[in-house]
């Protein structure tokens, strides 16, 4: 749910954390809202400031109930260091507000409801989103350590099935347990996970200008040739695409190999809008 923008920064809660606010406030719980509130505001303005840093475009921040979701412009063609730093950027804070926390709590013994909570809120934040699955920050920070040596779409399609069997087990552990908690988070991960297969066109058009950028101010771009099969279809061949490449596809035979033709860039793009759903060989005929 959309409730402003900023900016050109879309900022969204999802329903899931309205309806954890509303659970807690009726129960009494106003301190931990507040304190989660506080805590959840601190974490994404970390992953926030690493992207001004970078001067990377936010286009969306989405309020969750573990943690906020942070879509950026130009995210797919950043070099994986710069992608890694903006993940670890809100699990660091949580840490660090929690020595903090913990060092003032001891110094001064203050054992206020209020300072337990926000304790209590960095730990849940910091274990949660240390989880490496997607669209998790230990996920994204994995995701750019994997991808310096393996297949970006490889990693990307295993951390997101890790992601979804995560989430079934947590809802079968809540129900076993009545435990809402572990319920929600398992219907966030599922959520998540479909959000970030369906914005993987988007991300690639992102780089696509991010590369036009590119190659005006440096005359050069690196090229990533693939072999793909005339029998796939377009859609399936974004996740295998390169950041920041320029991409010359060879479609060959299934059963023969034998090489059919070649789709380059300008052409890739073409099918991606416009003729996702037909297969290579298909948009290699026409």
């Amino acid at each position: 749910m959309r409730v402003a923008s900023v900016y050109g920064c879309a900022l969204r809660v999802h329903p899931l954390f309205l309806t954890m606010l509303f659970f807690l406030g009726v129960s009494g719980a106003g301190s931990l809202v507040l304190a989660f509130s506080f805590v959840l505001l601190l974490h994404e303005l970390a992953h926030c400031l690493c992207a001004i840093h970078f001067r990377i475009p936010i286009a969306q921040i989405e309020f969750t109930p573990f943690g906020g979701s942070m879509q950026l412009h130009q995210i797919d063609a950043l070099p994986p260091g710069q992608a890694f730093i903006i993940s670890c950027a809100g699990p660091f804070c949580n840490l660090l507000l929690l020595f903090i926390s913990l060092f003032v709590s001891w110094r001064f013994s203050l054992f206020d409801p209020l300072l337990l909570y926000f304790i209590q809120c960095n730990i849940v934040m910091l274990c949660v989103n240390l989880i490496p699955v997607l669209p998790l920050d230990g996920g994204r920070m994995l995701l750019s350590l994997m991808t310096k040596r393996f297949d970006r779409a490889s990693v990307l399609n295993i951390l997101l099935t890790l992601g979804r069997l995560l989430s079934v087990a947590l809802i079968i552990a809540g129900l076993f347990t009545t435990q809402l908690s572990l319920i929600m988070l398992g219907c966030y991960l599922l959520y998540a996970a479909a959000i970030e297969e369906r914005t993987g066109t988007s991300r690639y058009l992102a780089a696509f200008i991010v590369r036009r950028i590119r190659f005006e101010k440096h005359k050069t771009l690196p090229v990533h040739f693939i072999c793909a099969s005339s029998t796939l279809p377009v859609f399936m061949l974004i996740p295998h695409l390169r950041p920041g490449a320029y991409h010359i596809i060879e479609i060959l035979q299934e059963d023969t190999l034998a090489p059919l033709g070649q789709i380059k860039e300008d052409a890739l793009l073409s099918a991606i809008l416009d003729q996702s759903q037909l297969t290579l060989g298909e948009v290699l005929s026409q």
